[in-house]
């Protein structure tokens, strides 16, 4: 089964791939590695929720954030890539969340990213992984994440 499919499978489908939200661009490879910048939960242009994780947003929420920014990355990915299937491995994820002080389950956030791309990939999604609370993001974001992923020889 194609990654594609199995994001069909899980009820997910790719949204429009985000542009840049300053000067960088969202995708470099270098070499067989690809690192992906980071990327925000955004949705058709707009971020799903604004706010600290633990305040203004709950577990849940951030969860789903996390999930979007996945979906964000593969889509980044199709775009530069044509089809999922090239890729090897997800190699890091590092995860920046905007926290509320008291704020200490970062760790199950993420998981909600971690796991998604298990599903998608199989034994290849398996990667290393930060997860560091922040004071804030841009936008108000919730959290941003970006990732290095390598491409099948």
């Amino acid at each position: 089964m194609t990654p594609e499919e199995r994001l069909r499978e899980l009820g997910y489908e790719l949204p429009e791939t985000p542009s840049s939200l300053g000067s960088y661009v969202p995708f470099v490879e270098v070499k067989g590695l690809i690192f992906i910048s980071g990327i925000l939960p955004l949705k058709q242009g707009s971020l799903l929720y604004i706010g600290k994780i633990g305040s203004e947003i709950t577990l849940e929420q951030a969860r789903e954030c996390a999930v979007q920014v996945v979906l964000n990355c593969l889509s980044i990915l199709k775009t530069n890539l044509g089809d999922l299937k090239r890729i090897d491995k997800c190699i890091r994820l590092n995860g920046y969340l905007q926290t509320s002080d008291n704020f200490k389950d970062h760790p199950l956030v993420l998981n909600a990213a971690s796991d998604l791309i298990v599903k998608v990939f199989g034994e290849e999604g398996r990667h290393t992984r930060i997860a560091i609370g922040v004071s804030s993001l841009p936008m108000d974001s919730p959290l941003e994440m970006d990732f290095i992923w390598s491409l099948r020889n």
